[in-house]
């Protein structure tokens, strides 16, 4: 309970990272002005904000799973 509660609230802070910044691009992308080559730069530099967030997710999530194994392992030596 206390790992999945320190790191719900990391989670939701990385997501909250990039909430805005992905929105903006969106928006960017959604505007009918745009030329193709600046759309694809937009494109591409979503798609690297999305990638990077999911990355440290995954890290977060890796860190999560090690920080509850040494806990079990703590607790079973403890036994």
């Amino acid at each position: 309970k206390e790992a999945e509660d320190f790191f719900s609230v990391q989670k939701k802070q990385i997501e909250e990272e990039y909430r805005l910044k992905i929105f903006n691009l969106q928006m960017q992308l959604e505007s009918l002005k745009l030329r193709a080559e600046a759309r694809d730069k937009l494109k591409e530099e979503m798609e690297d904000l999305i990638l990077e967030r999911d990355e440290r997710l995954v890290a977060l999530e890796e860190h999560k799973q090690n920080y509850i194994n040494e806990k079990m392992r703590a607790y079973k030596a403890e036994m």
